[in-house]
This record gives structure tokens, C-alpha cells and sequence, in this order.
């Protein structure tokens, strides 16, 4: 996942059925978050992770990038076990991300 932090060419990750995780989606939510005094901004627009057993834990991560990271245009997390707590953290961290185009539960 941390090559994803100084990557500046790939701009897809298709990682479905891996078998990363909730610890994958943490670290792929790590590296994705993007701070103010960030030098080296994400250029990931496309993420992939349907079918790797996140459950809520591994898309509450996920949520919680989506606060910060100003790349994503889209985000797949079919087939991963959520709930509606999962659908929930979504939509409040999707408030303040004006970038996420297509959503795929």
C-alpha cells in the first residue's frame, strides 16, 4: 500500500477478491489520506476492493479516508459483508468529499 503514497502514474488499483481484509483497508486508507501539509497528494482515482471480507471495520477505514482524500473519483466495495453501519460511516465521511463520483455497494 505505501507505494500508493509516491505514486504519481498509476491511477487504478484493482485488488478485488485478495483477500486484504479490514488490515488491508487500513492500510490502503493510511496511505490514501491526504493532510493539508501533505507534499505528495494521492492520484489514485480508481480503487477496487469488492470481495475481500472488509465488514464494517474494513469500510469504516475506507469511510474515514474519504474525508480527506481529494483523488478518488471511484470507489468499489461490493461483496464485502457490510451493513447499514457500514452505509452509515459512508454517507457522513461523503459529506465533506466532493470528488467521489460513483459509489459501488
Amino acid at each position: 500500500a505505501e507505494v500508493l503514497k509516491c505514486n504519481h502514474t498509476i491511477r487504478q488499483a484493482i485488488l478485488s477478491v485478495n483477500g486484504i481484509g479490514p488490515a488491508g483497508a487500513l492500510a490502503l486508507a493510511s496511505v490514501l489520506e491526504e493532510e493539508d501539509d501533505d507534499d505528495e497528494k494521492a492520484v489514485l482515482e480508481v480503487l477496487c476492493v469488492g470481495g475481500n471480507n472488509l465488514g464494517d471495520k474494513g469500510a469504516a477505514f475506507l469511510a474515514d479516508m474519504l474525508r480527506t482524500n481529494a483523488s478518488l473519483i471511484e470507489l468499489w466495495l461490493r461483496d464485502n459483508n457490510l451493513t447499514s453501519t457500514s452505509a452509515a460511516a459512508l454517507a457522513r465521511n461523503l459529506q465533506s468529499n466532493d470528488t467521489l463520483q460513483e459509489l459501488w455497494l
